[in-house]
């Protein structure tokens, strides 16, 4: 579902297109990198956990110029832990760890965003 934050917005002072683009961007990019950061601690706590490898392979990234998060897992069976539904978690975690965290997470990551670029305009 696509974020929609409307706000009206006065200036009290004179700002170019190019720095409030500038900053909107700058914004969106801090608010991204937290949301990947909000999804990635839940994620890490639904993690199946054996050594604590997979958690701890667990990273957030951002491309900043398409402003795309994302979270990734980083061991050779990280996915087949993920999608293997009938793997039985004897310690803890779950399959599909990463996607109920994003799930979970959506209106966290909704709030997160519209307060980064709320704060664009201030």
């Amino acid at each position: 579902m696509p974020l929609m934050v409307s706000r009206r917005v006065e200036f009290n002072e004179k700002v170019s297109a190019e720095q409030l683009s500038a900053q909107i961007k700058r914004s969106a990019v801090l608010g991204l990198r937290k949301s990947a950061e909000v999804v990635l601690a839940t994620a890490r706590h639904n993690t199946p956990h054996e050594s604590g490898d997979l958690e701890r392979s667990g990273a957030p990234s951002v491309d900043p110029t398409n402003l795309v998060a994302a979270v990734s897992f980083n061991t050779p069976y990280a996915v087949r832990q993920h999608e293997e539904v009938n793997y039985d978690h004897p310690k803890k975690g779950e399959a599909k760890y990463l996607e109920n965290a994003l799930a979970e997470e959506a209106d966290n990551v909704r709030k997160i965003l519209a307060k980064y670029l709320e704060g664009a305009f201030r």
